[in-house]
């Protein structure tokens, strides 16, 4: 089992953030800073909603302050059910 895999066993995705000192990279048509910031929270710990949230969200701010914030949209994280 990977760590990702195990960590998500009883954690759930809360927020991300692209770093904008890393370079952007591609997969497939999706482009993504090589720098991704991702914070989890337990699950038994809160009752997580659904949202539409667009990342980098209002109180995001660029890791170097003089280049652009990497844009990353929404994100849809599919909660395994079977712990």
């Amino acid at each position: 089992m990977t760590a990702l895999n195990h960590l998500g066993r009883y954690h759930s995705v809360v927020h991300v953030h692209g770093n904008n000192f890393a370079p952007m990279v591609s997969a497939g048509d999706v482009s993504l800073s090589d720098g991704l910031e991702v914070s989890y929270v337990r699950k038994d710990a809160y009752h997580l909603l659904s949202t539409k949230e667009t990342f980098p969200g209002p109180c995001d701010r660029p890791n170097n302050p003089y280049r652009p914030d990497t844009q990353l949209g929404t994100f849809t994280f599919a909660d395994n059910q079977n712990r």
